[in-house]
């Protein structure tokens, strides 16, 4: 159909988009959901990320696959219960299971990870910038200083 017939037929479609649109919006700025490539899925997948582990993720911006790892890292039953108290933010060290070192060697991407990852309130996260080639060496010397 053309003319008003087609306008008339596209407007309520047209509002329900812009609808669900603003809530993705919303829900993504609060962090309570993120939209993330499949492909992005897999690395922690494969690594079979469980809590208590170290995690080094040397391109880790813009944060969806981090944001998954530290799901992972969280305790099995805060993710399994219902109760919106077990659900809420690991917000001290002593809840945190784990540790995930998000790096990105772009700073402006690196700042993005860092404004994403400040919504997932979790002391189990370290955001860096550094160049992944010389990323072991930095480590390393800082491991050899310390006592």
């Amino acid at each position: 159909p053309e003319g008003p017939e087609a306008a008339a037929a596209a407007a309520p479609r047209s509002t329900s988009i812009k609808a669900f649109h603003a809530w993705l919006l919303r829900e993504s700025s609060l962090g309570n959901l993120q939209r993330q490539e499949a492909v992005s899925m897999v690395p922690p997948l494969l690594l079979d990320v469980r809590p208590g582990m170290a995690v080094l993720d040397m391109c880790a911006s813009p944060g969806s696959k981090a944001q998954q790892i530290l799901e992972m890292l969280a305790a099995p039953a805060r993710i399994a219960n219902t109760d919106a108290a077990a659900r809420a933010p690991v917000r001290s060290l002593d809840e945190a299971r784990g540790l995930l070192v998000a790096n990105d060697a772009d700073v402006k991407r690196c700042q993005l990870l860092a404004s994403r990852a400040a919504r997932l309130h979790s002391p189990s996260l370290v955001v860096t910038s550094h160049d992944a080639r010389l990323f072991p060496e930095a480590v390393g010397e800082g491991a050899a200083a310390a006592p």
